[in-house]
């Protein structure tokens, strides 16, 4: 039933005269109640009038004032009950407490406030925030899905389905018909498989929508201050516009096992669903839904006490999240409590805001609102860069899987099976792909057949950035050829100037090539400005910082940034490693950086070299067998700077009668070329004169030959050394160390 009340709001205590007609109420007001006179937080109290009264005399409402004056009249529709119901009924309350009200403009411009770090919100999302998304909210569900169902089961015969609906199902109201959500959804659907399959179905396949677009950007960012949801909707479209649209990974709580996730020190995004998740036995029932479970309910609290709460898209029927709310203690919600939405609450959720002191923001739809919060907060669109990333990524992650089926020999079992799928799989990839992985192919095998693929692929497509690239980074492996190189690079990054890759390669080639340390470092910054989370570039970088700036602390935390935006990068945690062991000098750091980079890939032969003279040095008996793993790794794949420094620490360390190979091996390897420039053997040869090695007094000429500090001929006068006699092998040619990885 509709009733309506007047209100009053005066600056000062005063009687007041009100009346309707001959009907007089006297009323008092306390001094300063700019509230009206129905709101809580005002002693005064109101008059409801039925309709039929209301419209009758609304033009005739006599104020009688003593003293002084009235600041504010005003009239409000509302809902309520008939003083006729039941007094159970009665408990939600006839007279509706009054909200403050503000405009979303407003609202949204207090809420940004300069990006004030202590003034943290939670958001509060229901069904109306995922309409736009495709997904019915519970009121649209009720009148025009499952009711329609239902009564084509029990009344197919019924034309008036609101009649019908009041006869079938208690207390259902017309105006309000997601109130009776719980209870049709158990009526039409018997078993909870059957409601759960329901739910999958309107879930399945939607989309976020601008606003969920927007809103994950407001979540992600802004240093935590808007990185709690709450939510009483099944989907997960919250949780798919961060994965797609930030780079924040969100900790999901869609059921109470993980309730102890939910805390107020969380910095990374928290989802809480409220009422589980749709492929997780979701609560949907008028029982289900009554309260929320102990965990949910307590951890929950505890993110809400330094926080305010914005309500968003939410009808605000769910007994158990009236529970919750009402179970906050008084501290809790120190930045207010916001309902943002086209109408305004009823029922029990209103009254609970009125405790609170709540604010009725009135607003269009959630991607309007949405909008505007873009707007204030100057959020940008999706990077459509990043969408390139991801498949760029996905392309060189197959290219390296390409390349490991590619080295097994031919008759191993799976082999033949494992050729074939890739070979599918690359005719699948869409245009200049395709180039990419069959020119990759033969990189090694046939660089003058992948010289050409690539020559034709970059006159088909010569604006992919991609292919540009791969065909730099190819000329400077295969061909040894840094202007055509350069040229390449240049080009692609005239077509893509924000390829974090690309940016990270050419940063390479100009420190490795150029020497231009200035131009180098430019392209590592644009390159991470470009994608602050790639590794690889992070840990270049940081290699960088050490060894051509000497700038220790700068490149110790580029490589933790580089771990942390991937903790398993084997290279990174490997040259993080080496950092500790020659900078920092700590070795037990560097120990277990080595070891995990070993977990992470036991095949990175130059990590399981440098893990093993560690060990050595420090008197650890498990070096050698470390030592043996990379001396047999190098027979099938060889590194001729890690053979050689293997070389040496099995002649430092190793059994007496394997020293005379160890030592033949380190003289063809150093007269052919190789050498280790920089690298640093002296706790080695420390080690080696403390165990009393027979030849200790010439390992440390050794290890300088070896660092390239010393020219070969500083071993002549070693007789162990002038006595090695082994065949000279013409095909035995200096290798070349690996491209820094990119």
């Amino acid at each position: 039933m509709l009733w309506y009340e007047i209100g009053l709001a005066c600056e000062e205590k005063l009687p007041v005269l009100l009346g309707v007609n001959d009907r007089k109420i006297f009323r008092t007001f306390n001094r300063n109640s700019f509230a009206p006179c129905f709101s809580r937080r005002c002693n005064g109290t109101c008059q409801v009038f039925n309709e039929s009264i209301f419209q009758k005399y609304r033009h005739n409402v006599i104020l009688k004032i003593q003293h002084t004056y009235v600041v504010k009249l005003t009239w409000r529709t509302v809902r309520v009950k008939s003083p006729t119901d039941s007094k159970s009924d009665n408990q939600d309350g006839a007279n509706q407490p009054g909200l403050r009200q503000m405009e979303i403009e407003e609202f949204l411009r207090r809420i940004y406030d300069g990006q004030n770090d202590q003034k943290r919100f939670a958001f509060f999302l229901g069904a109306g925030c995922s309409s736009s998304s495709g997904i019915p909210t519970a009121g649209e569900l009720v009148k025009n899905h499952w009711l329609p169902r239902l009564r084509k089961l029990l009344a197919p015969d019924r034309s008036d389905l609101d009649q019908w609906a009041r006869e079938t199902i208690k207390a259902y109201d017309p105006g309000n018909p997601a109130q009776s959500y719980g209870a049709l959804i158990e009526r039409l659907f018997l078993t909870p498989e059957e409601r759960q399959q329901e739910i999958e179905n309107l879930c399945d396949g939607k989309t976020p929508s601008f606003g969920y677009a927007v809103l994950a950007q407001l979540v992600a960012s802004n240093r935590n201050r808007f990185n709690i949801v709450l939510t009483t909707n099944f989907d997960d479209l919250i949780a798919d516009a961060l994965y797609l649209y930030t780079e924040a990974r969100p900790l999901v709580i869609h059921h109470e096992s993980l309730a102890a996730f939910i805390r107020p020190t969380r910095s990374r995004p928290l989802v809480v669903k409220l009422h589980g998740d749709h492929r997780l036995s979701p609560r949907n029932t008028a029982l289900e839904t009554k309260s929320i479970e102990q965990e949910i309910r307590k951890n929950t609290a505890m993110v809400l006490n330094d926080r305010g709460l914005i309500f968003m898209g939410y009808g605000g029927a769910d007994r158990g999240i009236i529970e919750m709310l009402n179970g906050l203690p008084t501290h809790a919600l120190p930045f207010g409590v916001f309902w943002i939405h086209p109408n305004e609450p009823l029922g029990a959720i209103r009254s609970w805001l009125a405790d609170r002191g709540g604010y009725w923001v009135k607003s269009g739809p959630f991607d309007e609102v949405m909008l505007l919060a873009q707007s204030e907060f100057e959020l940008p669109h999706p990077d459509q860069e990043r969408f390139n990333r991801i498949f760029d990524d996905y392309h060189r992650k197959f290219q390296l899987l390409s390349a490991s089926i590619q080295d097994k020999p031919v008759g191993e079992a799976g082999t033949e099976a494992l050729t074939r799928a890739r070979d599918e799989a690359e005719a699948r990839f869409p245009d200049y792909w395709k180039v990419i992985s069959e020119a990759d192919r033969y990189r090694s095998s046939n660089p003058d057949r992948a010289d050409e693929l690539y020559k034709q692929g970059v006159e088909q497509f010569p604006d992919a950035a991609p292919l540009l690239g791969s065909y730099a980074s190819f000329l400077i492996d295969h061909r040894k050829d840094s202007d055509r190189a350069e040229s390449m690079f240049k080009r692609a990054l005239l077509a893509n100037a924000k390829d974090a890759i690309n940016l990270g390669n050419y940063a390479n080639f100009l420190k490795n090539y150029r020497e231009d340390f200035d131009g180098a470092e430019t392209r590592y910054k644009q390159a991470m400005e470009a994608n602050p989370n790639n590794a690889i570039n992070l840990g270049n970088y940081a290699t960088f910082l050490w060894k051509n700036r000497r700038d220790f602390d700068g490149a110790e935390a580029m490589y933790k940034q580089a771990m942390e935006a991937n903790p398993k990068d084997a290279t990174n945690l490997g040259n993080y490693a080496d950092f500790l062991a020659h900078i920092r000098t700590d070795l037990d750091g560097a120990e277990t950086m080595y070891k995990r980079a070993m977990e992470v890939d036991p095949n990175l032969t130059i990590y399981l070299a440098n893990l093993s003279g560690l060990m050595l040095a420090r008197g650890k008996e498990e070096g050698l067998t470390h030592l043996q793993r990379a001396l047999e790794q190098l027979q099938s794949k060889p590194y001729p700077t890690v053979e050689l420094e293997c070389a040496f620490y099995l002649y430092a360390h190793g059994p007496a009668e394997q020293r005379t190979k160890a030592l033949e091996t380190a003289r063809r390897l150093i007269e052919s070329g190789v050498r280790s420039p920089g690298w640093d053997m002296s706790r080695n040869v420390q080690r080696a004169q403390e165990d009393k090695h027979p030849e200790s007094q010439w390992l440390e000429k050794l290890a300088k030959v070896i660092g390239d500090e010393a020219e070969v001929e500083v071993l002549n006068n070693w007789s162990a050394w002038a006595n090695i006699k082994f065949e000279n092998n013409s095909d035995n040619e200096a290798g070349k160390e690996p491209p820094a990885a990119g």
